[in-house]
């Protein structure tokens, strides 16, 4: 009998000891998620970023569209931007054409939404908001925008725009393309 007491001392003990230590690692691990430490999303840091030539920042996209961008013209000549869309499949927005460049945008006009000279930046407004196409299993959804605030948004930034140069050349409008990854707000 004794032999018997001694092994479930020994179980009990090793519980006790063992069991205590498994419990307060649960409960840090269940904090930790708690606070958002294992969040993906989180880790990686909001950018934007486009070919040589321009530059972007403080990109603002609601659930519903693209409201503001911040470019700064790192071209040679001034910039006559006119329309900004975005996009989380670029190709596939092409490839519909549902990304077509806007005639109007052929030449600096009155459909102008922001002129920045070489070297200037600027925080454009979109008025109204620019709706962003998503696409999800190579359809576009409907409502188009099915993010809520908080949701991460990985895409692009289309922006067609014209220089002097272009003004009565009769062309289509230039058109460029940045990536970007941003927290959609309210």
């Amino acid at each position: 009998m004794k032999g018997k007491q001694k092994r479930g001392q020994a179980a009990t003990e090793f519980l006790a000891s063992y069991g205590w230590a498994i419990l307060i690692i649960a409960l840090v691990l269940a904090a930790l998620v708690w606070l958002g430490v294992f969040s993906t999303s989180q880790a990686v840091p909001e950018r934007c970023t486009f070919q040589a030539g321009l530059e972007c920042s403080d990109v603002r996209i609601t659930t519903m569209a693209i409201s503001q961008v911040t470019l700064a013209n790192r071209m040679t000549n001034t910039m006559y931007a006119c329309l900004i869309i975005c996009t989380n499949d670029l190709q596939l927005a092409q490839e519909t054409g549902a990304i077509a460049a806007p005639p109007e945008c052929a030449s600096p006009s009155q459909a102008t939404i922001a002129i920045l000279q070489p070297g200037q930046k600027q925080t454009i407004a979109i008025s109204p908001p620019s709706e962003c196409l998503n696409y999800f299993g190579g359809e576009l959804t409907t409502p188009n925008t099915p993010y809520k605030s908080g949701d991460a948004y990985s895409g692009s930034i289309v922006v067609f725009y014209s220089t002097a140069a272009d003004a009565g050349s009769g062309g289509q409008a230039r058109m460029t393309a940045g990536d970007v990854y941003v927290k959609v707000v309210g």
